[in-house]
Parts: structure tokens; C-alpha cells; sequence
């Protein structure tokens, strides 16, 4: 919005602040005075540009795309861990000793 709106605050300037310009352009005015005022609270001393933005962008997807690779290998990792402690607790029968107790102790 702020971008969109410099040209007319440029010409709201060359006409040195004209009060029948502005009435004609309050709305763009407006919303410039707002953007400028939420920039100036980031502390931001320069606008990013298109191209910055862009590039930034890119380079958190990369990163993004980087960290999911990392999760699902180590989410498959964990699903073979998994299955093989449920496989282990099947074959020393631990499970179910685990269940009966558990049941005996509701009793």
C-alpha cells in the first residue's frame, strides 16, 4: 500500500500540500499515513525492496524445504524404532504380562 500510494504523495507535495488534492486522494492518503506510521514502529530506516523480498523468500524456502527433509527422516527414523521396540516386547512377551498385571491390579 505504501508503495502504491507514492506517486500520489509525490504529486500531493509538487502541490505544496493542496487541500483540494487531498480531498480528491484522503482514502490513498490515508492508508500511506498508516503504512508509514507502522514502518516507522518497526524501526525499518529503509523499505525492502520487490527483488530483497523475493530473494528472502526464496531463501526461507529452501531453508523450510531443508528442515522438512530433516523432520521426515527423522519421523521415519523414530516409526522404525517404534516397530522394533513393539516387535521386541512381542517376542519377550512383556506386553502382555504388562496387560494382565495391569488388569489383576483393577480387580
Amino acid at each position: 500500500m505504501y508503495i502504491k500510494t507514492k506517486d500520489i504523495y509525490a504529486e500531493y507535495r509538487r502541490q505544496k500540500f493542496s487541500n483540494k488534492y487531498k480531498a480528491e486522494h484522503e482514502t490513498a492518503l490515508n492508508n500511506r499515513k498508516a503504512a508509514k506510521a507502522y514502518f516507522d514502529s518497526l524501526g525499518l530506516e529503509k523499505l525492502p525492496t520487490m527483488n530483497m523480498l523475493r530473494q528472502e523468500y526464496a531463501a526461507l524456502s529452501t531453508e523450510k524445504k531443508a528442515l522438512y527433509a530433516a523432520r521426515n527422516a527423522k519421523k521415519t527414523y523414530m516409526l522404525e524404532v517404534l516397530t522394533a521396540q513393539q516387535n521386541v516386547q512381542r517376542l519377550l512377551g512383556y506386553k502382555d504380562s504388562e496387560q494382565a498385571q495391569t488388569r489383576a491390579h483393577d480387580r
